[in-house]
């Protein structure tokens, strides 16, 4: 049994399919690697280390939903589901996604009645404006796309695919 709900699956799902069909202007897949945490075999979480300060250093596994390596980069877009997360998972979300280092993009689909794209984006200035000169933060706040799921958007596949490719720019 997921931890997650059919929803949250279910998006994580099509941004899945969304990523592995995101090609170039060139006709090339955009992802050399894509990792869904409980969709795609392989998943493997991503390590983060630094220093919390200077003699005190820390390491973490963080798994995202998603996250997606840039065809021959070394630069990661990252995918965050959010549907039943508290405000502390949020956060938690927020500043270890922003400590992946070569991260491009933060990408956050707020799927839930919790919160909404309004409190990611509160979050997310609050977070990485505040302490963007702070050693480790790699990415600005601009750099995060949020998309809420309109409740009364048809809660099937097909719908809800187009909607964020369309949200998303995957086209």
């Amino acid at each position: 049994m997921s931890k997650y709900s059919d929803l949250h699956d279910e998006v994580v799902e099509i941004l899945y399919e969304l990523c592995k069909e995101y090609k170039t202007s060139k006709g090339k897949h955009y992802y050399s690697s894509i990792y869904a945490d409980h969709i795609s075999q392989g998943y493997k979480p991503i390590i983060l280390t630094g220093n919390i300060t200077k003699h005190k250093p820390f390491a973490r596994n963080y798994s995202p939903d998603i996250w997606a390596q840039v065809s021959r980069k070394q630069q990661y877009d990252i995918y965050e589901v959010w549907h039943t997360e508290t405000e502390a998972e949020a956060v938690q979300d927020i500043v270890f996604s922003s400590l992946v280092k070569g991260v491009q993009y933060i990408y956050i689909v707020c799927a839930g009645k919790g919160l909404t794209g309004d409190d990611a984006e509160q979050l997310g200035n609050l977070i990485l404006r505040e302490n963007r000169d702070e050693k480790g933060i790699l990415i600005e706040a601009r750099e995060i796309q949020i998309v809420d799921l309109p409740e009364k958007l048809p809660s099937n596949k097909v719908n809800m695919k187009k909607f964020l490719r369309k949200k998303l720019g995957f086209i």
